[in-house]
């Protein structure tokens, strides 16, 4: 509820308590219709994330099928061990940064773009430490060139991946979670339009890392520009007149 609740329902509903003894309304409005407002609000969102969540899943169905059946087992099998090989290091990027993201700013909104600007920053500076260890880790295990080339190339995804999810996450504490939902839809059509082209003209493996490429830029920029209409005044990461990197980052 901390986090799906909008922030003046939540205050209101922590009298609902003393409101229950005393039998005043909250703000002129009755405790059951601020209730059954919070209720109607957690059902919107979580519908969000169902709705995307099954759309985005149909979609990569849809597209990997196909990979699959146009490449065949071998260049499919170095596809998929690139993706699932810098999946193992991802985790190192994010560090659980998004979800601090989304309880903080829940709680206090005007000091989001301050916490996401130092989260991308910290990303950042560790994606700059993981890259390289995870081409040196595909060394190391002995894959072929074309296999380290293709591992780069998802390296670079994935700290892509990694920020769109972190302003993803300042978008759920603002309670802004529709957009999320129409942005990740979108990143998977994206990949559908870019990706099969390449698929069909049996492009060499590292351009198939061009449509999830695309759909991450896409997501950076549509989150961004979103969070510039819908933050509140000063929260902004541009407006907070710092560098990515200037502000200490380590607590986080």
């Amino acid at each position: 509820l901390a986090i799906l609740a909008p922030k003046n329902v939540k205050n209101q509903v922590l009298s609902v308590h003393v409101v229950h003894h005393s039998g005043r309304n909250v703000n002129g409005y009755p405790v059951v219709i601020l209730l059954h407002h919070m209720l109607q609000q957690v059902v919107r969102n979580t519908s969000y994330f169902l709705i995307s969540s099954v759309g985005q899943k149909i979609l990569a169905f849809l597209y990997f099928t196909l990979l699959a059946r146009t490449l065949g087992p071998e260049a499919t099998g170095q596809y998929m061990l690139a993706l699932s090989f810098t999946a193992l290091f991802a985790v190192v990027v994010d560090c659980g940064l998004s979800p601090v993201l989304t309880r903080t700013g829940a709680q206090d909104q005007s000091i989001v773009g301050r916490i996401l600007r130092r989260i991308i920053g910290c990303k950042l500076l560790l994606a700059c430490a993981v890259v390289p260890l995870v081409v040196m880790a595909g060394f190391i295990a002995g894959y072929e060139y074309s296999v380290l080339v293709l591992i780069a190339t998802a390296s670079l995804v994935m700290v892509g991946d990694s920020i769109h999810l972190t302003l993803y996450a300042g978008l759920r504490s603002l309670q802004k979670f529709q957009y999320e939902a129409q942005g990740v839809v979108a990143a998977k059509i994206v990949v559908l339009l870019v990706g099969i082209p390449f698929i069909l003209l049996k492009l060499p493996l590292p351009y198939l890392m061009l449509p999830l490429a695309a759909s991450t830029l896409l997501n950076i920029g549509y989150a961004w520009w979103v969070i510039g209409r819908v933050s509140p005044a000063g929260s902004h990461p541009a407006e907070q007149g710092e560098t990515l990197v200037r502000q200490p980052v380590l607590p986080l």
